[in-house]
């Protein structure tokens, strides 16, 4: 059994409808996960989509996009032309800190971190916008 204590969070994006935001917290709960936040967002165009900051493996996350981001919504990895990505994962997190003030910015998310934390986190990502 994996020691999630000892792995570090990951922070990834997809663009699918608010209206399934059950759906995927139901199914990140299916993989062996440690702290979790997914908030959902509006970008300035109207574009629907979530981030999620998770602890979870590198090949969890995997599986994971390939089931749900892949299969089910059939997103882009990749930006073509005139056609942005609609998922992906941050490479390197330099600020985990920064990184939940990010995902949380919106105020709609859901969460199992302790509510100190969040708490903290949203209160910084406010700081900013005001």
């Amino acid at each position: 059994m994996t020691d999630m204590k000892q792995i570090e969070p990951i922070a990834f994006m997809a663009h699918i409808p608010h209206t399934d935001f059950d759906y995927l917290e139901d199914t990140i709960k299916e993989y062996p996960i440690g702290s979790y936040a997914i908030s959902a967002e509006t970008s300035e165009t109207g574009n629907e989509h979530f981030h999620f900051f998770i602890q979870m493996l590198d090949k969890d996350y995997h599986s994971f996009s390939k089931r749900v981001f892949k299969e089910k919504y059939n997103l882009r990895g990749r930006a073509l032309k005139d056609k942005a990505r609609q998922y992906g994962k941050i490479k390197k997190i330099t600020d985990l800190d920064k990184m939940l003030s990010y995902t949380l910015k919106d105020g709609n998310f859901r969460t199992n971190m302790p509510k100190e934390t969040i708490e903290k986190a949203f209160n910084k990502s406010r700081q900013k916008q005001e």
